[in-house]
């Protein structure tokens, strides 16, 4: 049974993904979109129907989250470029709400078919930690792209090209890990123990990678 379904989803990746995703490339509005990221959770992650929850309100916060799946909030627009306001006003609260509600961090992944951003809450604020325009050229990348916000996997290759693409730089993995150590940093750097750990791990980094990457504007190493 599990290489039947397997054997499914790898077909729907390759017949289906390409057209949905030049279908999100031209920003087919909002309920399209919606159907559109409902068959990926589906039939790209294998995710059961009854795991999606559509229309979700909130009366707290008197809102209505477009769709939830596990610890991600997701918000459908017609136009990103024009509707970003929007979600600067509305997501804070849902993501605030259900991190109430549940005990749990989450996730918030805005998009219009074109552009998917990824926002979690640092100290109240809603922070963008990534975002990926999908490329009909190269279909799965999206899903490689919201792997790290959808799924726990146990089965990947420890490689060179997966270990960038599940922790570099450019994905959610990183982007939420930096928010982390931003925190810890803020709240430890003034004991003497650790600013010297960091200096000691900032030269080993500079020996290693021949450049100074210390003193981003997260003031933390955390080149991966």
């Amino acid at each position: 049974m599990r290489e039947m379904l397997g054997a499914m989803l790898s077909t729907w990746r390759q017949q289906h993904l390409p057209e949905i995703v030049v279908n999100l490339a031209n920003r087919p509005g909002h309920e399209a979109v919606r159907t559109h990221v409902a068959d990926i959770l589906r039939y790209g992650f294998g995710v059961a129907y009854h795991e999606i929850d559509h229309e979700v309100r909130l009366p707290e916060v008197h809102g209505r989250a477009d769709t939830l799946f596990g610890s991600v909030v997701f918000e459908f627009k017609r136009d990103l470029r024009q509707e970003l306001s929007d979600v600067s006003a509305r997501l804070p609260d849902y993501l605030a709400e259900r991190e109430r509600q549940t005990g749990r961090r989450f996730l918030g992944i805005a998009t219009d078919g074109a552009m998917f951003i990824a926002y979690e809450l640092r100290e109240g604020a809603l922070v963008e930690i990534g975002r990926h325009e999908p490329n009909p050229v190269r279909a799965e990348a999206l899903l490689a792209w919201l792997e790290p916000a959808l799924s726990n996997r146990d089965d990947l290759t420890p490689d060179p090209l997966t270990v960038q693409r599940e922790l570099g730089r450019n994905s959610l993995s990183f982007g939420r890990a930096r928010g982390v150590l931003e925190r810890l940093w803020a709240e430890l750097r003034a004991h003497s123990e650790v600013v010297l750990k960091r200096q000691l791990w900032d030269g080993l980094l500079r020996e290693a990678y021949g450049t100074e990457l210390a003193m981003t504007r997260c003031s933390c190493s955390t080149p991966i």
